[in-house]
Parts: C-alpha cells; sequence; structure tokens
C-alpha cells in the first residue's frame, strides 16, 4: 500500500514538473520567435539603409567629379605653346634670380614693369 501511494505520488508529481516544464518551454519558443521575428525585421532595415547609404555615397562621388572635372576643365585656359614658354622662362628666371647682381636684377625688374603696361 505504501508502495502505491509513493508510486502514485511519483507519477503525480512527474506529471506536474512534465505540465510546469512544457508551459516554460512552450513560452520559450514563442518569445524565441518573437525576439527572431524581430531580428530579421531589423536586419532587413538595416540592409536596406546600408545598400541606400552605399548608393548614394557612390552616386555623390560621380557627381561631384564630374562637377570638379567640368569646372577644372572651363576655368583653367588651355596650356597652349605661348602659355608653356612663359612657365618655362619663369621657372628659369626664379631659379636664376639669386645668382644675378643687383644691377641685373634692378634692370630685369624694370622691364618687366614696362612690358606689363604695354
Amino acid at each position: 500500500m505504501a508502495q502505491a501511494i509513493a508510486q502514485e505520488a511519483g507519477q503525480y508529481f512527474v506529471q506536474a514538473s512534465m505540465e510546469q516544464v512544457e508551459r516554460i518551454v512552450s513560452k520559450l519558443q514563442a518569445t524565441t520567435a518573437t525576439i527572431e521575428h524581430n531580428l530579421t525585421k531589423c536586419n532587413e532595415k538595416i540592409s536596406f539603409f546600408s545598400r541606400a547609404t552605399l548608393i548614394v555615397i557612390l552616386v555623390s562621388t560621380l557627381v561631384g567629379g564630374l562637377l570638379g572635372g567640368g569646372l577644372v576643365h572651363y576655368l583653367f585656359p588651355p596650356l597652349d605653346n605661348k602659355t608653356a614658354t612663359q612657365i618655362k622662362y619663369g621657372e628659369y628666371l626664379l631659379s636664376n634670380w639669386s645668382k644675378l647682381d643687383k644691377k641685373d636684377r634692378d634692370k630685369l625688374a624694370s622691364l618687366m614693369v614696362s612690358g606689363s603696361h604695354q
């Protein structure tokens, strides 16, 4: 009799424990499914914003390059033979200016000033 009562009590305890564990597991599964759903939605949003940001950066870089290249081409004069010669003689004069004495410097400076008024 005591053995039957102990066996029945053990079965009741196991059954009650199993029901409680099943409730906890089902609640845990529902919570996990909700979290997984939220993470999936967040991942989709992040990947969309990441792609959109990348596209915006690439397009703005392309537009900036086109504008910058166009402005440089439009604003700077073309390098013709006259300009190339002026640059060459200017570099030559700049490199040799310190080697000239005061008289030659004054003479060249007066020629440059009188030449710029013509």
